[in-house]
C-alpha cells in the first residue's frame, strides 16, 4: 500500500502482525481445568453483610498478612475467616488462623451473644478493627457487659468489634 506521495505505508504490516498476535494470545490458557480455582492460602469468604453493604477493604482469612495490617485497618470494616480458639463469654471469643499459619490469637467481641461456638469452629466475622482494647470503651461501643478480669490480657491490643458472627462451612 502506498501513501499519497508514493511511499510504502509500514503501518499495514504492523497492524496485521499486532492483530495476529492478539488472536494467538487470546486463545492461551483457556483450556486449564483448574482455571478459577483459588491459589494456596486464598479462601472464598462469603459476604455475610448482605448485598446492600459496600465491599470491605479486607475480606479473607485471618493470616499473617491480615495480622500485620491490623494497625493500618484500625477503624475499618473487615470480613475475616478464622477458627475459634477459646470462648471467653457468650459474646466474646478469640480466633486463630487456618492450619499452617502462625498468627497470635485475636480477640473478637460481638454486640450480641454469638450462640454455640466451640474451640475449632470455623467462623466468618464481619467487624470493625479496633486498636488499643479498653474494656469500658468496648462495653459502651457495643452495649455489652464484660468482666474486667477476664480481659486484662487483651488491654492495649488490637481486636475485632463484631456486628455479625456466623459459623462457616468446613473447607471454606
Amino acid at each position: 500500500m502506498l501513501s499519497s506521495r508514493g511511499k510504502p505505508i509500514a503501518s499495514a504490516p504492523l497492524l496485521g502482525l499486532t492483530t495476529a498476535l492478539a488472536l494467538v494470545l487470546s486463545g492461551c490458557g483457556g483450556d486449564d481445568p483448574q482455571e478459577g480455582d483459588l491459589a494456596v492460602g486464598e479462601t472464598d469468604v462469603s459476604d455475610i453483610r448482605g448485598e446492600d453493604d459496600f465491599t470491605d477493604p479486607y475480606t479473607g482469612e485471618y493470616d499473617e498478612a491480615f495480622e500485620n495490617d491490623l494497625d493500618v485497618l484500625a477503624g475499618t470494616e473487615v470480613t475475616v475467616l478464622g477458627r475459634v480458639e477459646e470462648v471467653l463469654t457468650p459474646s466474646a471469643f478469640t480466633i486463630v488462623g487456618p492450619e499452617g499459619t502462625t498468627v497470635e490469637p485475636l480477640l473478637v467481641v460481638a454486640a450480641e451473644e454469638v450462640g454455640e461456638l466451640e474451640s475449632g469452629t470455623p467462623v466468618t466475622v464481619a467487624a470493625t478493627v479496633g486498636r488499643d482494647f479498653e474494656v469500658t470503651e468496648v462495653e459502651d461501643q457495643l452495649g455489652v457487659d464484660l468482666e474486667d478480669a477476664e480481659f486484662e490480657q487483651w488491654l492495649g491490643r488490637e481486636y475485632l468489634a463484631a456486628t455479625i458472627v456466623e459459623p462457616s462451612a468446613e473447607g471454606q
